[in-house]
């Protein structure tokens, strides 16, 4: 049984409509009905409410359900390679404005001011990258962490300290609507409470 007849049947079962079984799980009608007609799956963290809530065997439900499973991989694999992307562009944009500020200097000591110009210019874009990269991620941040309870980022904060990055950037995902690669990213960052 594929995860969309599941979900029906789990629905069904228990005397659901699609708005209710959504209140339960906080989520949209119009998003049970894509999880119901398979556009899109629950994700790891809901999938686990639902069993619990339920009774159901999440390991049934992964088990068969291979298109779900090799979306969740696709998904988590995408924001370690984008989270990459991010921090390899950051640093290109460090060391390019590292070397334009040494080049700019020695052109304005060997009084080449053509050149000096040019590498004026070279580190006013690197530098643009560079406070661009920390207003996204600063906003981005503070938006993440206001969308969160303090019981949110608790669990978030044990879940990091099992090692289950990725229930943990689940929940952040499904509690903000954000990005898998801003919420991963903000998990990673998230510091422990002292």
């Amino acid at each position: 049984m594929q995860v969309g007849q599941s979900l029906v049947k789990i629905r069904k079962d228990n005397n659901l409509t699609q708005e209710q079984f959504a209140q339960k799980f906080n989520v949209t009608r119009q998003t049970v009905s894509n999880w119901e007609n398979e556009k899109s799956y629950p994700d790891l963290l809901t999938l686990v409410k639902i069993s619990d809530e339920f009774d159901y065997s999440l390991d049934k439900m992964l088990k068969e359900n291979p298109n779900m499973t090799a979306d969740m991989s696709k998904k988590m694999k995408l924001g370690d390679t984008m989270l990459k992307v991010y921090k390899q562009r950051l640093i290109v944009a460090i060391v390019g404005t590292i070397c334009s500020l040494g080049l700019l200097i020695y052109c304005l000591a060997t009084r080449s001011g053509v050149y000096a110009a040019l590498w004026a210019i070279c580190l006013v874009i690197n530098i643009s990258s560079i406070i661009e990269y920390i207003n996204v991620n600063k906003s981005g941040k503070d938006g993440l962490f206001e969308a969160l309870t303090e019981e949110n980022l608790k669990e978030i904060r044990n879940l990091k300290a099992q090692g289950d990055i990725a229930k943990a950037t689940s929940l952040v995902q499904k509690k903000t609507g954000k990005g898998i690669m801003e919420c991963k990213l903000f998990v990673e960052e998230l510091k422990d409470e002292n």
